[in-house]
């Protein structure tokens, strides 16, 4: 049979079979589209990309140096790093809208930087009310102004920057951290002596507190004018009570005499009259 081209397999008994498998077990190869793999890895660097352009955009909207990272490729040849122009939108307090800001090159067309100034209006929504294009120096370069979602050119004067402002704003001032840090602890301590002393104050000026006033306890050791008392009172009179009467003292529903006479550690007797009336009577 072998001869006529039937497998070896089915004519080998089941402990040949296993040990044949064990031998020679079956190795399981994944499929990887390479054109799947190149679309991730170009996604994966696009979103590098993007991101870095981001924060450089943010650093220089705060004076602060671009950093390039140089280990971001792409499928592309790369250019040389030349963002330096920041399109900063602002609202009608002067605070910068940071949804809507971008960047361009300095060799950016008059167009282009059109085109990147309604970008930054549309990402920015209503609240954008003046729109800076800043320059590498940190002094705004044009300006416009967005009224109903319409951008007019104005004049740039009133928002440039002055020494001071160019100097608060230098990356020079945030290299020292080390003096900031020391007035932060200074104020901190400050701080911390002023509320230990406000604390101080609190303690000596509180009032004393009243002090409880003792219960003082009636008939039979019960708390003086309670509905206890009361009906302690009605059981041990020579007329004694009625439950009746009882119910009307101390105004409850219903009321067991007898069982209240033996939590009063009284002895308690009943007598019925000739019209049917039950008096009870505690000793």
């Amino acid at each position: 049979m072998l001869d006529d081209g039937l497998p070896k397999a089915f004519v080998m008994t089941a402990q040949e079979r296993r040990a044949l498998w064990e031998a020679n077990p079956p190795h399981s190869i994944p499929f990887q589209d390479p054109r799947l793999e190149a679309d991730r890895k170009l996604r994966a660097q696009q979103k590098e990309l993007a991101t870095a352009q981001r924060i450089d955009a943010l650093r220089q909207s705060k004076g602060l140096k671009p950093v390039y990272n140089a280990t971001i490729t792409t499928n592309q040849p790369q250019e040389e790093y030349t963002m330096k122009l920041v399109i900063k939108p602002l609202d009608q307090h002067g605070a910068p809208v940071l949804r809507g800001m971008t960047s361009v090159k300095d060799d950016a067309t008059p167009e282009q930087i059109d085109a990147q100034v309604q970008h930054a209006v549309k990402r920015g929504g209503r609240k954008v009310a003046v729109v800076l294009l800043v320059g590498a120096d940190r002094q705004p370069i044009k300006a416009w102004e967005v009224t109903e979602n319409v951008i007019a050119p104005i004049n740039v004067t009133p928002y440039l920057l002055n020494a001071d402002q160019l100097a608060a704003s230098s990356p020079a001032t945030e290299a020292q951290p080390s003096e900031q840090v020391a007035d932060q602890s200074e104020e901190s301590e400050v701080v911390k002596k002023a509320k230990k002393a406000t604390k101080a104050k609190s303690k000596k000026t509180k009032t004393p507190k009243a002090p409880k006033t003792k219960k003082v306890p009636g008939a039979g050791g019960l708390r003086a004018g309670s509905k206890q008392e009361t009906l302690y009172n009605m059981l041990t009179r020579k007329s004694g009570c009625t439950i009746d009467e009882a119910i009307k003292a101390t105004g409850w529903q219903s009321c067991s005499v007898a069982t209240w006479g033996k939590k009063f550690g009284l002895k308690v007797t009943k007598e019925k009259s000739a019209t049917g009336i039950v008096r009870y009577y505690g000793a």
